[in-house]
């Protein structure tokens, strides 16, 4: 039983396990795509992100936010698609994680709190938030700042 009787193996494993069952090559097969997923997950450098979508408008910067309320601490999660994803733990009853979610961006983008404000989706886990002061290219500085030194 040679590499040519088991092509579906592979060198390796024909050459290390001549006795294998058909079917073995299948797990085989699945370990390595195990493997190659798993390395590729972590392959990406930390340079490679993406910045939430941002509009500029003419009082400030409009940031697309997706809202995770009732977290287990307060901090800006990442970018969940074309979202700023951002944890509170304020509970999503009576605008009090819209709230938590304005003080988080302002304390993160290192501004007063009231130059932060709810626009749109006040209901929705997909906001707009509103942000005072600063224009589109520094609002995209501070932000890529803040998403490179996560952890």
């Amino acid at each position: 039983m040679g590499e040519e009787d088991l092509p579906h193996i592979g060198r390796l494993a024909a050459a290390s396990a001549p006795r294998l069952a058909a079917g073995a090559g299948r797990l085989w097969r699945g370990c390595h795509n195990l493997l190659y997923t798993a390395k590729m997950s972590h392959s990406w450098p930390r340079e490679v992100y993406t910045l939430p979508a941002l509009r500029e408008t003419a009082l400030g910067v409009l940031i697309k936010v997706r809202a995770s309320p009732g977290a287990s601490r307060e901090r800006i999660a990442g970018v969940h698609g074309e979202a700023l994803k951002v944890a509170v733990q304020a509970p999503p009853e009576k605008g009090k994680a819209n709230e938590a979610i304005a003080l988080a961006i302002s304390r993160s983008l290192a501004l007063r709190a009231s130059q932060v404000k709810i626009h749109s989706g006040e209901s929705s886990r997909d906001k707009w938030f509103h942000v005072e002061g600063l224009s589109l290219n520094e609002v995209k500085e501070r932000l890529t700042g803040l998403l490179q030194t996560q952890p």
